[in-house]
């Protein structure tokens, strides 16, 4: 097992934020169809950027992508046979879980998580497509 513990630094308030974890599980209800369970859970850990708010242009319209690193102590998933993704809404932005690294073997079996997570939101263009020559829209 590990010994390398950084469990103190995901609890020091310099270090962490809050943010809400949407579990991606679902259940199945009285029509016997599945559905999603919308609960966020409060979770802390530590955020940071892991990449800049690109601007993605579709013909459709344009929407933002970026990625963000989160350690935390909370069990992240990033989906599998069973359950869809988890989703974080940090920022009043939303994002999925689309990497996990689980450290859990550190700190005596209760380590940390690494997740990257993708931003979801879109944001559609409100204006006309560019009416340049080069634009194929």
């Amino acid at each position: 097992m590990a010994r390398l513990d950084v469990t103190d630094d995901l609890y020091d308030e310099d270090f962490i934020d809050p943010f809400v974890v949407i579990p991606g599980l679902v259940q199945i209800n009285a029509y016997g169809l599945a559905e999603a369970i919308r609960q966020g859970v409060q979770v802390t850990g530590s955020v940071q950027a892991a990449t800049g708010h690109d601007l993605i242009q579709f013909g459709e319209g344009d929407m933002t992508g970026g990625v963000i690193k989160v350690f935390t102590l909370y069990r992240l998933t990033a989906g599998n046979a069973q359950v869809a993704a988890d989703r974080i809404v940090w920022g009043n932005t939303l994002y999925t879980v689309m990497n996990v690294l689980d450290y859990s073997n550190y700190a005596g079996g209760q380590g940390h998580v690494e997740a990257l997570a993708q931003l979801t939101s879109v944001n559609p263009s409100t204006l006309p497509p560019p009416s340049d020559a080069g634009y194929l829209g």
